[in-house]
């Protein structure tokens, strides 16, 4: 048993009705894959487009799409490789639970506002590009570590709020609410954070696609379809991802 009213779980079925040692022992490799694809994948893009700005995309999307790929690369470190050394080995890791839990959360926050930022900002670029035409990198820059820092306060909320009850699984950490506070702004802050934000990520997708038809038709202009594409394509991929967790948590 942990301190503060914090258990600790060591059974196999911790995680996906895992069972027998054969489930487990895929379960960490599946794990284990997951993380050496989103470390080759994550390294690729901040390395292309920091250095050899490899991206001829706006760079308020570029800006968008490295702290995305830098969050992705944190989420894989601290939540996929831990889980697939958990699972191999049979055993969890007691000491990294609270740093795994609040930046677990933490991150899956950072992300979906990222993308929320991202979609919101093309579809800004493509409707207005006189007025969007002084947004620079910088400025981009800065809105994005605003992301992280509100992002961080939210998790921090939480822990401060309902620390006790927060249980610990072999391969993860739940929490379930205990104090009248976090009953009630738990359903709150969910909705807001994720359901809303992804409400927004697809509103602003479908608005983009049917503003890039608009100016083709209107103008008979050609567009540059990589960075809308990049966006949309990066949109429903984690919506359709993350809505099942967003659904689950409310």
């Amino acid at each position: 048993m942990c301190q503060c009213g914090m258990s600790y779980d060591n059974s196999n079925n911790a995680l996906f009705g895992v069972k027998t040692a054969t489930e487990r022992d895929a379960l960490g490799v599946f794990m284990m894959f997951v993380f050496l694809s989103s470390l080759l994948g994550d390294l690729t893009i901040l390395v292309a487009s920091i250095k050899y700005k490899a991206f001829k995309l706006h760079k308020i999307v570029v800006a968008f799409i490295q702290h995305i790929a830098l969050c992705d690369l944190l989420i894989a470190t601290l939540n996929a490789l831990p889980n697939s050394v958990s699972a191999i080995a049979n055993t969890g890791f007691p000491s990294l639970k609270y740093a795994r839990f609040f930046f677990g959360r933490s991150l899956f926050i950072v992300s979906c506002f990222l993308v929320c930022g991202m979609t919101l900002g093309k579809l800004l670029l493509l409707k207005y590009p006189l007025r969007t035409a002084s947004f620079s990198s910088s400025r981009a820059q800065k809105l994005c570590a605003g992301i992280w820092i509100i992002s961080i306060l939210i998790s921090t909320l939480q822990f401060v709020l309902d620390k006790d009850a927060i249980f610990f699984q072999l391969y993860n950490s739940k929490s379930k609410p205990r104090s009248a506070a976090w009953n009630i702004l738990s359903p709150v802050m969910t909705l807001l954070v994720f359901g809303t934000l992804n409400t927004v990520i697809i509103v602003c997708t479908v608005l983009l696609l049917l503003e890039a038809r608009k100016v083709v038709r209107g103008t008979g202009q050609s567009l540059r379809w990589q960075g809308i594409m990049t966006v949309v394509l990066t949109a429903t991929v984690y919506s359709v991802s993350f809505l099942p967790f967003t659904v689950y948590s409310i």
